[in-house]
């Protein structure tokens, strides 16, 4: 089954802890138009879909009732910003652990507000996060804006035998500076030589506390996108 672009996850269930997943949703082209359904059941999902994955989100079967902390983000080219060679973390908000940050990259800057709902410090609101991320970067392209969902009170931290969650969709990010990237890296091979020792004859591997042999096929969300082996 050849994978490609626009294939969106929209349901992930299966029946019970002895059978596969059943990953389902849609294909759109480029514009966004719906062009047809797919439907894919393998008995291994791999998460690597972000801060708001997906995979996440409909695996868990709890939650927490809000995000303990909110982020902006907003790319900058070079000509909209003075030294956008200099990369700060900027902690101005007395008794509060939160920052703004502006980081060099290529061809501009990546700048953003973290905002942290811990203990008794005031929650910020969606609009109010915009107005100071307009301060710190006052020109660039659209604001983002999320909770993050990896940094909640969320008592089930274990994923369902069967499901790999990688890089920041397993939590996988530095609290005090949001800084993820080596750690995605990382948990992806960690993923990956999981996977590899699945593929072998007569293997077991384990990815909660229940073995799961997995043999014939895997499955892996990656944002929009979907692949798929076969193994012999």
């Amino acid at each position: 089954m050849p994978i490609e672009f626009g294939w969106q996850m929209q349901s992930l269930h299966r029946l019970s802890a002895s059978d596969p997943w059943c990953v389902a949703g849609t294909i759109r082209s480029r514009k966004g138009q719906v062009q047809e359904r797919f439907e894919v059941t393998d008995k291994v999902v791999v998460g690597c879909d972000g801060v708001s994955s997906v995979v996440q989100n409909l695996t868990r079967e709890q939650h927490a009732p809000r995000p303990i902390a909110l982020a902006s983000r907003r790319y900058s080219r070079r000509d909209e910003v003075e030294n956008p060679d200099v990369s700060l973390m900027d902690y101005q908000w007395p008794s509060n652990p939160s920052y703004a940050w502006r980081f060099s990259v290529t061809g501009g800057t990546n700048a953003g507000i973290y905002w942290s709902h811990h203990r008794d410090i005031s929650p910020l609101s969606g609009c109010d996060l915009l107005a100071l991320t307009r301060q710190h970067a006052p020109r660039g392209d659209a604001i983002r804006t999320w909770g993050i969902a990896v940094l909640t009170d969320d008592p089930r931290l274990q994923s369902p035998s069967g499901i790999l969650l990688t890089g920041d969709a397993a939590s996988r990010v530095d609290p005090m500076i949001g800084h993820g990237i080596d750690r995605a890296i990382h948990s992806g091979g960690l993923a990956g030589q999981i996977l590899s020792k699945g593929f072998q004859i007569d293997c077991t591997i384990d990815t909660s506390h229940a073995p799961t042999r997995t043999t014939s096929n895997v499955a892996a969300l990656n944002g929009e996108e979907a692949s798929r082996q076969w193994t012999t």
